[in-house]
Protein backbone atom coordinates (compact mmCIF):
# COMPACT_ATOMS: atom_id res chain seq x y z
CA UNK A 1 0.00 0.00 0.00
CA UNK A 2 2.84 2.75 0.57
CA UNK A 3 4.55 2.07 -2.88
CA UNK A 4 1.09 2.72 -4.37
CA UNK A 5 0.54 6.02 -2.09
CA UNK A 6 3.98 7.26 -2.61
CA UNK A 7 3.37 6.74 -6.55
CA UNK A 8 -0.21 8.48 -6.17
CA UNK A 9 1.23 10.91 -4.41
CA UNK A 10 4.46 11.92 -6.92
CA UNK A 11 1.97 11.88 -9.82
CA UNK A 12 0.25 14.32 -7.92
CA UNK A 13 3.28 16.71 -7.07
CA UNK A 14 3.93 16.65 -10.63
CA UNK A 15 0.69 17.97 -11.94
CA UNK A 16 0.83 20.11 -8.90
CA UNK A 17 3.97 21.95 -9.43
CA UNK A 18 3.47 22.16 -13.28
CA UNK A 19 -0.21 24.10 -12.32
CA UNK A 20 1.81 26.09 -10.46
CA UNK A 21 4.43 26.71 -13.13
CA UNK A 22 7.48 26.12 -10.86
CA UNK A 23 9.60 25.01 -13.07
CA UNK A 24 13.61 26.01 -12.77
CA UNK A 25 15.98 24.50 -9.92
CA UNK A 26 19.22 24.82 -9.42
CA UNK A 27 21.93 25.25 -11.85
CA UNK A 28 23.16 22.76 -14.07
CA UNK A 29 25.89 20.09 -13.46
CA UNK A 30 29.32 20.97 -13.25
CA UNK A 31 32.78 19.33 -14.44
CA UNK A 32 36.30 20.21 -13.11
CA UNK A 33 38.82 20.42 -15.39
CA UNK A 34 42.44 22.05 -15.27
CA UNK A 35 43.11 23.77 -18.72
CA UNK A 36 46.40 24.55 -19.91
CA UNK A 37 46.31 26.33 -23.17
CA UNK A 38 44.81 29.87 -23.09
CA UNK A 39 42.71 29.43 -26.10
CA UNK A 40 41.06 26.08 -24.34
CA UNK A 41 40.98 28.38 -21.47
CA UNK A 42 39.12 31.10 -23.29
CA UNK A 43 36.66 28.69 -24.80
CA UNK A 44 35.86 27.10 -21.55
CA UNK A 45 35.44 30.48 -19.88
CA UNK A 46 32.26 31.38 -22.24
CA UNK A 47 30.08 28.47 -20.92
CA UNK A 48 30.98 29.59 -17.08
CA UNK A 49 28.23 31.98 -15.08
CA UNK A 50 28.44 35.51 -15.67
CA UNK A 51 29.76 36.84 -12.98
CA UNK A 52 32.61 34.31 -12.93
CA UNK A 53 33.38 35.80 -16.73
CA UNK A 54 36.25 37.76 -17.45
CA UNK A 55 34.87 41.86 -17.58
CA UNK A 56 33.63 42.04 -21.64
CA UNK A 57 35.61 45.47 -21.61
CA UNK A 58 39.24 43.60 -21.49
CA UNK A 59 41.05 43.13 -24.59
CA UNK A 60 41.71 39.81 -26.17
CA UNK A 61 45.28 39.86 -24.93
CA UNK A 62 44.17 40.91 -21.41
CA UNK A 63 41.37 38.08 -21.04
CA UNK A 64 44.74 35.61 -22.34
CA UNK A 65 46.73 36.55 -19.66
CA UNK A 66 43.97 37.72 -16.76
CA UNK A 67 41.80 34.58 -17.20
CA UNK A 68 42.80 32.14 -14.54
CA UNK A 69 42.64 28.11 -15.34
CA UNK A 70 39.05 27.33 -14.21
CA UNK A 71 37.97 24.67 -11.61
CA UNK A 72 34.42 24.57 -12.53
CA UNK A 73 33.41 24.79 -16.25
CA UNK A 74 30.09 24.22 -17.34
CA UNK A 75 30.04 21.94 -20.47
CA UNK A 76 26.81 22.68 -22.97
CA UNK A 77 26.84 20.33 -26.41
CA UNK A 78 23.94 20.46 -28.28
CA UNK A 79 25.10 18.03 -31.38
CA UNK A 80 27.20 15.97 -28.98
CA UNK A 81 27.30 13.58 -26.24
CA UNK A 82 29.01 11.00 -24.76
CA UNK A 83 27.26 7.17 -25.50
CA UNK A 84 27.05 6.52 -21.73
CA UNK A 85 25.08 9.01 -20.39
CA UNK A 86 21.94 7.17 -20.41
CA UNK A 87 19.77 6.45 -17.59
CA UNK A 88 17.47 3.08 -17.57
CA UNK A 89 15.34 1.05 -15.02
CA UNK A 90 16.40 -2.36 -16.36
CA UNK A 91 19.81 -2.11 -15.91
CA UNK A 92 23.19 -1.11 -17.98
CA UNK A 93 22.92 -2.81 -21.75
CA UNK A 94 26.53 -4.48 -22.70
CA UNK A 95 26.68 -2.91 -25.81
CA UNK A 96 25.65 0.69 -24.80
CA UNK A 97 28.17 0.93 -21.58
CA UNK A 98 31.45 2.09 -23.65
CA UNK A 99 34.03 3.85 -21.10
CA UNK A 100 33.47 7.08 -19.92
CA UNK A 101 35.95 9.92 -21.42
CA UNK A 102 37.69 12.06 -19.21
CA UNK A 103 36.32 15.09 -19.93
CA UNK A 104 38.55 16.96 -17.51
CA UNK A 105 41.40 16.24 -19.87
CA UNK A 106 41.98 18.88 -21.72
CA UNK A 107 44.58 17.08 -23.94
CA UNK A 108 41.91 14.83 -24.56
CA UNK A 109 39.07 17.10 -25.21
CA UNK A 110 41.11 18.58 -27.88
CA UNK A 111 43.20 16.21 -29.69
CA UNK A 112 41.38 16.47 -32.64
CA UNK A 113 40.93 20.12 -33.08
CA UNK A 114 43.87 22.32 -34.94
CA UNK A 115 45.35 25.66 -33.73
CA UNK A 116 42.83 27.05 -36.43
CA UNK A 117 40.07 25.29 -35.08
CA UNK A 118 40.69 26.73 -31.41
CA UNK A 119 41.43 30.31 -32.68
CA UNK A 120 37.78 29.55 -34.48
CA UNK A 121 35.86 28.43 -31.79
CA UNK A 122 37.51 31.10 -29.34
CA UNK A 123 36.38 33.91 -31.62
CA UNK A 124 32.89 32.43 -31.95
CA UNK A 125 32.43 31.65 -28.54
CA UNK A 126 33.17 34.92 -27.31
CA UNK A 127 31.10 36.55 -30.09
CA UNK A 128 27.59 34.64 -28.56
CA UNK A 129 28.42 35.83 -25.32
CA UNK A 130 28.55 39.66 -26.53
CA UNK A 131 24.70 40.62 -25.17
CA UNK A 132 24.75 43.77 -28.07
CA UNK A 133 26.06 41.18 -30.88
CA UNK A 134 23.26 38.59 -29.63
CA UNK A 135 20.40 40.94 -30.04
CA UNK A 136 21.24 42.77 -32.56
CA UNK A 137 22.57 39.73 -34.61
CA UNK A 138 19.46 40.11 -37.22
CA UNK A 139 19.89 43.56 -38.22
CA UNK A 140 23.58 42.96 -38.39
CA UNK A 141 22.65 40.05 -41.04
CA UNK A 142 20.39 42.17 -42.79
CA UNK A 143 23.35 44.66 -42.90
CA UNK A 144 26.15 42.42 -44.12
CA UNK A 145 23.79 41.03 -47.36
CA UNK A 146 22.69 44.75 -47.89
CA UNK A 147 26.94 45.58 -47.99
CA UNK A 148 28.74 42.66 -48.95
CA UNK A 149 26.22 40.39 -50.81
CA UNK A 150 23.90 36.95 -49.87
CA UNK A 151 27.11 34.91 -51.39
CA UNK A 152 29.99 36.98 -48.85
CA UNK A 153 27.65 36.50 -46.33
CA UNK A 154 26.64 32.96 -46.47
CA UNK A 155 30.40 32.41 -46.74
CA UNK A 156 31.46 34.06 -43.69
CA UNK A 157 28.87 31.95 -41.68
CA UNK A 158 29.17 28.90 -42.86
CA UNK A 159 33.06 28.58 -42.12
CA UNK A 160 32.35 30.31 -38.96
CA UNK A 161 29.64 30.15 -36.84
CA UNK A 162 27.99 27.09 -39.02
CA UNK A 163 31.45 24.80 -39.11
CA UNK A 164 31.57 24.81 -34.70
CA UNK A 165 28.18 23.96 -34.11
CA UNK A 166 27.53 22.17 -37.06
CA UNK A 167 28.81 18.36 -37.76
CA UNK A 168 27.94 19.09 -41.58
CA UNK A 169 24.97 19.30 -44.19
CA UNK A 170 24.94 15.81 -45.26
CA UNK A 171 26.52 12.29 -44.82
CA UNK A 172 29.43 13.09 -46.62
CA UNK A 173 30.54 16.02 -44.55
CA UNK A 174 28.75 14.29 -41.38
CA UNK A 175 31.18 11.06 -41.84
CA UNK A 176 34.54 12.10 -41.01
CA UNK A 177 33.51 14.24 -38.16
CA UNK A 178 31.73 11.53 -36.34
CA UNK A 179 34.88 8.91 -37.34
CA UNK A 180 36.84 11.39 -35.48
CA UNK A 181 34.47 11.56 -32.34
CA UNK A 182 34.36 7.63 -32.11
CA UNK A 183 38.03 7.43 -31.80
CA UNK A 184 37.61 9.52 -28.53
CA UNK A 185 34.68 7.57 -27.50
CA UNK A 186 32.32 9.84 -27.96
CA UNK A 187 29.02 9.50 -29.86
CA UNK A 188 26.76 11.54 -32.37
CA UNK A 189 23.02 12.72 -32.35
CA UNK A 190 21.85 13.35 -35.35
CA UNK A 191 19.42 16.41 -34.71
CA UNK A 192 16.73 17.82 -37.58
CA UNK A 193 16.99 21.30 -36.03
CA UNK A 194 12.95 21.86 -36.67
CA UNK A 195 10.23 22.65 -33.77
CA UNK A 196 7.25 24.90 -33.25
CA UNK A 197 5.79 26.63 -30.44
CA UNK A 198 2.30 28.71 -29.78
CA UNK A 199 2.22 32.30 -30.33
CA UNK A 200 -0.94 32.40 -27.32
CA UNK A 201 -2.62 29.76 -25.40
CA UNK A 202 -5.42 27.66 -27.62
CA UNK A 203 -5.96 25.16 -25.24
CA UNK A 204 -10.02 25.82 -25.60
CA UNK A 205 -9.70 26.13 -29.29
CA UNK A 206 -10.84 23.46 -31.69
CA UNK A 207 -8.15 21.59 -34.35
CA UNK A 208 -8.86 21.32 -37.82
CA UNK A 209 -7.35 18.11 -38.61
CA UNK A 210 -6.38 19.02 -42.13
CA UNK A 211 -4.25 21.83 -40.80
CA UNK A 212 -0.62 21.69 -41.94
CA UNK A 213 -1.04 17.86 -42.68
CA UNK A 214 1.62 18.05 -45.88
CA UNK A 215 4.10 20.11 -43.82
CA UNK A 216 3.97 17.54 -41.41
CA UNK A 217 4.17 14.41 -43.61
CA UNK A 218 7.48 16.13 -45.21
CA UNK A 219 9.48 16.63 -41.55
CA UNK A 220 8.65 12.85 -41.24
CA UNK A 221 10.42 11.98 -44.25
CA UNK A 222 12.80 14.15 -43.49
CA UNK A 223 13.66 12.68 -39.60
CA UNK A 224 13.46 9.23 -41.96
CA UNK A 225 16.27 10.35 -43.79
CA UNK A 226 17.94 11.16 -40.38
CA UNK A 227 17.77 8.19 -39.48
CA UNK A 228 18.91 6.32 -42.65
CA UNK A 229 22.20 8.65 -42.40
CA UNK A 230 22.72 7.37 -38.48
CA UNK A 231 22.77 4.41 -39.92
CA UNK A 232 25.22 4.59 -42.57
CA UNK A 233 27.45 6.84 -40.67
CA UNK A 234 27.18 5.28 -36.98
CA UNK A 235 25.80 2.31 -36.34
CA UNK A 236 23.59 1.93 -33.09
CA UNK A 237 23.76 5.60 -33.18
CA UNK A 238 21.13 8.42 -32.18
CA UNK A 239 18.90 10.47 -34.45
CA UNK A 240 16.84 12.83 -32.73
CA UNK A 241 12.98 14.16 -33.12
CA UNK A 242 10.77 16.35 -32.38
CA UNK A 243 7.00 15.92 -31.68
CA UNK A 244 5.79 19.53 -32.56
CA UNK A 245 7.61 19.04 -35.95
CA UNK A 246 5.03 16.27 -36.76
CA UNK A 247 1.67 17.82 -35.64
CA UNK A 248 0.01 21.04 -34.79
CA UNK A 249 1.77 22.58 -31.71
CA UNK A 250 -2.01 23.22 -30.53
CA UNK A 251 -3.12 19.87 -31.32
CA UNK A 252 -0.06 18.99 -28.66
CA UNK A 253 -1.31 21.31 -26.17
CA UNK A 254 -5.23 20.28 -25.92
CA UNK A 255 -4.05 16.99 -25.71
CA UNK A 256 -1.52 17.89 -22.17
CA UNK A 257 -4.74 19.83 -21.19
CA UNK A 258 -6.64 16.11 -21.42
CA UNK A 259 -3.96 14.36 -19.67
CA UNK A 260 -3.92 16.87 -16.73
CA UNK A 261 -7.56 17.05 -16.47
CA UNK A 262 -7.96 12.90 -16.20
CA UNK A 263 -5.30 13.04 -13.43
CA UNK A 264 -7.04 15.76 -11.91
CA UNK A 265 -10.31 13.52 -12.11
CA UNK A 266 -8.82 10.14 -10.69
CA UNK A 267 -7.67 12.60 -7.62
CA UNK A 268 -11.66 14.05 -6.95
CA UNK A 269 -12.48 10.32 -6.86
CA UNK A 270 -10.35 10.01 -4.10
CA UNK A 271 -7.50 8.34 -5.24
CA UNK A 272 -5.30 11.85 -4.40
CA UNK A 273 -5.20 9.64 -0.52
CA UNK A 274 -3.70 6.59 -2.51
CA UNK A 275 -5.27 3.44 -4.17
CA UNK A 276 -9.07 4.12 -5.32
CA UNK A 277 -11.35 1.38 -3.78
CA UNK A 278 -15.06 0.05 -5.16
CA UNK A 279 -16.19 1.85 -2.95
CA UNK A 280 -14.66 5.71 -3.83
CA UNK A 281 -14.66 4.56 -7.71
CA UNK A 282 -18.50 4.01 -7.57
CA UNK A 283 -19.50 6.95 -5.58
CA UNK A 284 -17.55 9.35 -7.28
CA UNK A 285 -17.97 7.89 -10.99
CA UNK A 286 -21.91 7.72 -10.47
CA UNK A 287 -22.00 11.38 -9.26
CA UNK A 288 -19.91 12.48 -12.35
CA UNK A 289 -21.61 10.52 -14.56
CA UNK A 290 -25.00 10.01 -15.48
CA UNK A 291 -24.99 5.94 -14.80
CA UNK A 292 -26.35 3.25 -12.72
CA UNK A 293 -23.91 1.83 -9.62
CA UNK A 294 -24.03 -1.26 -11.61
CA UNK A 295 -23.04 -0.42 -14.38
CA UNK A 296 -20.32 1.96 -12.80
CA UNK A 297 -19.48 -1.41 -11.01
CA UNK A 298 -18.64 -3.22 -14.14
CA UNK A 299 -16.08 -0.19 -15.38
CA UNK A 300 -14.45 -0.81 -12.19
CA UNK A 301 -13.77 -4.06 -12.56
CA UNK A 302 -12.49 -3.66 -16.45
CA UNK A 303 -10.04 -1.17 -15.39
CA UNK A 304 -9.14 -3.57 -12.23
CA UNK A 305 -8.47 -6.73 -14.73
CA UNK A 306 -4.85 -6.10 -14.68
CA UNK A 307 -4.18 -6.81 -10.73
CA UNK A 308 -7.48 -7.94 -9.97
CA UNK A 309 -7.44 -6.55 -6.04
CA UNK A 310 -10.47 -4.60 -5.67
CA UNK A 311 -8.35 -1.37 -5.89
CA UNK A 312 -6.86 1.41 -8.75
CA UNK A 313 -4.06 3.56 -8.25
CA UNK A 314 -3.35 6.34 -10.70
CA UNK A 315 -1.35 3.83 -13.42
CA UNK A 316 -4.50 1.69 -13.72
CA UNK A 317 -7.30 4.13 -13.81
CA UNK A 318 -4.77 6.67 -16.83
CA UNK A 319 -4.06 3.24 -18.30
CA UNK A 320 -7.36 2.26 -19.07
CA UNK A 321 -8.77 5.32 -20.03
CA UNK A 322 -7.28 6.41 -23.02
CA UNK A 323 -7.29 9.68 -24.56
CA UNK A 324 -9.26 8.13 -27.82
CA UNK A 325 -12.26 7.10 -25.26
CA UNK A 326 -12.29 9.90 -23.61
CA UNK A 327 -15.02 11.67 -26.14
CA UNK A 328 -17.52 9.39 -25.72
CA UNK A 329 -16.97 8.58 -22.03
CA UNK A 330 -17.97 12.52 -21.66
CA UNK A 331 -21.31 12.45 -23.17
CA UNK A 332 -22.46 11.43 -20.21
CA UNK A 333 -21.15 13.78 -17.40
CA UNK A 334 -23.90 15.21 -15.52
CA UNK A 335 -21.91 18.89 -15.57
CA UNK A 336 -19.37 20.62 -17.69
CA UNK A 337 -16.53 20.01 -15.72
CA UNK A 338 -12.58 20.14 -16.71
CA UNK A 339 -12.37 16.79 -18.12
CA UNK A 340 -15.86 17.28 -20.35
CA UNK A 341 -14.33 20.81 -21.66
CA UNK A 342 -11.26 19.25 -22.53
CA UNK A 343 -11.88 16.27 -24.32
CA UNK A 344 -10.83 16.13 -27.58
CA UNK A 345 -13.12 16.50 -30.93
CA UNK A 346 -13.67 13.81 -33.82
CA UNK A 347 -10.94 16.06 -35.71
CA UNK A 348 -8.87 16.07 -32.71
CA UNK A 349 -8.80 12.72 -32.53
CA UNK A 350 -7.87 12.29 -35.70
CA UNK A 351 -5.31 14.79 -35.92
CA UNK A 352 -3.67 12.91 -32.90
CA UNK A 353 -3.86 9.14 -35.34
CA UNK A 354 -2.26 11.02 -37.89
CA UNK A 355 0.64 12.23 -35.38
CA UNK A 356 0.96 9.32 -33.67
CA UNK A 357 1.27 7.65 -37.21
CA UNK A 358 3.89 9.57 -38.34
CA UNK A 359 6.01 8.69 -34.97
CA UNK A 360 5.39 4.98 -35.47
CA UNK A 361 6.52 5.35 -39.07
CA UNK A 362 9.86 7.23 -38.08
CA UNK A 363 9.77 4.50 -34.77
CA UNK A 364 9.65 1.35 -36.87
CA UNK A 365 12.29 2.17 -39.34
CA UNK A 366 14.45 3.15 -36.94
CA UNK A 367 13.77 -0.59 -34.57
CA UNK A 368 14.54 -2.01 -38.10
CA UNK A 369 17.74 -0.10 -38.99
CA UNK A 370 19.08 -0.21 -35.05
CA UNK A 371 19.31 3.04 -35.06
CA UNK A 372 18.29 4.71 -31.31
CA UNK A 373 15.83 7.06 -31.66
CA UNK A 374 15.63 10.27 -28.87
CA UNK A 375 12.70 12.43 -28.62
CA UNK A 376 13.14 15.50 -27.83
CA UNK A 377 11.42 17.61 -24.22
CA UNK A 378 10.12 20.63 -25.57
CA UNK A 379 7.54 23.74 -23.83
CA UNK A 380 6.44 22.37 -21.21
CA UNK A 381 2.02 23.28 -22.02
CA UNK A 382 2.45 20.23 -24.21
CA UNK A 383 5.26 17.99 -22.90
CA UNK A 384 2.48 15.62 -21.37
CA UNK A 385 1.50 15.08 -25.23
CA UNK A 386 5.11 14.39 -25.99
CA UNK A 387 5.61 12.33 -22.81
CA UNK A 388 2.12 10.35 -23.39
CA UNK A 389 3.39 9.80 -27.50
CA UNK A 390 6.47 8.38 -26.13
CA UNK A 391 5.30 6.19 -23.20
CA UNK A 392 3.29 3.92 -26.61
CA UNK A 393 6.43 4.17 -28.52
CA UNK A 394 8.12 2.21 -26.21
CA UNK A 395 5.35 -0.10 -25.44
CA UNK A 396 5.77 -1.02 -28.80
CA UNK A 397 9.69 -1.06 -29.57
CA UNK A 398 11.39 -1.32 -26.32
CA UNK A 399 9.98 -5.01 -25.07
CA UNK A 400 13.91 -6.21 -25.91
CA UNK A 401 15.02 -3.25 -27.31
CA UNK A 402 16.05 0.25 -26.37
CA UNK A 403 15.01 2.03 -29.37
CA UNK A 404 13.08 4.60 -28.20
CA UNK A 405 14.14 7.75 -25.41
CA UNK A 406 12.64 10.10 -24.12
CA UNK A 407 14.25 13.01 -22.37
CA UNK A 408 13.56 14.95 -19.01
CA UNK A 409 14.74 18.54 -18.24
CA UNK A 410 16.62 17.84 -15.05
CA UNK A 411 16.27 21.93 -14.55
CA UNK A 412 12.60 21.45 -13.92
CA UNK A 413 11.62 20.63 -10.54
CA UNK A 414 8.75 18.09 -11.28
CA UNK A 415 11.45 15.87 -12.79
CA UNK A 416 11.79 13.53 -10.36
CA UNK A 417 8.27 12.70 -9.77
CA UNK A 418 7.31 12.05 -13.13
CA UNK A 419 10.67 9.76 -13.71
CA UNK A 420 9.47 7.67 -10.48
CA UNK A 421 6.01 8.00 -12.23
CA UNK A 422 7.64 6.54 -15.60
CA UNK A 423 10.30 4.02 -14.13
CA UNK A 424 7.23 2.29 -11.94
CA UNK A 425 4.89 1.93 -15.55
CA UNK A 426 7.72 0.94 -17.21
CA UNK A 427 8.64 -2.01 -14.30
CA UNK A 428 5.07 -3.18 -14.37
CA UNK A 429 4.58 -3.42 -18.39
CA UNK A 430 7.86 -4.95 -19.35
CA UNK A 431 9.84 -2.47 -20.99
CA UNK A 432 12.94 -0.82 -20.89
CA UNK A 433 12.21 2.82 -19.73
CA UNK A 434 15.15 4.47 -21.48
CA UNK A 435 15.63 8.05 -20.95
CA UNK A 436 18.37 11.00 -20.86
CA UNK A 437 18.90 13.95 -19.26
CA UNK A 438 18.88 17.76 -20.75
CA UNK A 439 20.90 19.96 -18.32
CA UNK A 440 19.71 23.22 -19.54
CA UNK A 441 17.28 24.73 -22.02
CA UNK A 442 18.27 24.92 -25.70
CA UNK A 443 18.25 28.20 -26.70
Amino acid sequence: GSSEAALSSSMARADALRAKGLNYCVSPQRFQGSLRVSLKRLMFSQFRPPQERPSQSMSWRQTLKALPTPQHAALRVRNVSSLSAIATSTGPHPSLTPKVPDFSDSALAFSNASTMELFRGAAVLTACAQPWLVLGCESLLKLSKTILGERTTQAVLRHTVFAHFVAGECESTIKPRLEQLHALRVGGILDYAVEAKLVASTSTNRIHPCSGEDTYDANMRTFMKAVRTVHTTMPHGFAAIKVSALGDPALLERVSSTILALRAFYDSLGGSYGRLTQQLFVDGWTAAFDVSRHEAIKVFARFDRETADGSLDALEFTNSLPLEEIPSLVRSCRSKGPLYLSALSTDEVRAFGNMMRRLETISSLAWQLDVRLMVDAEHTYFQPCIDQAVLRLQRSYNAHYPAVFGTYQAYLVDCSARLEVDLERARREGVQCRVRSQDLPTV
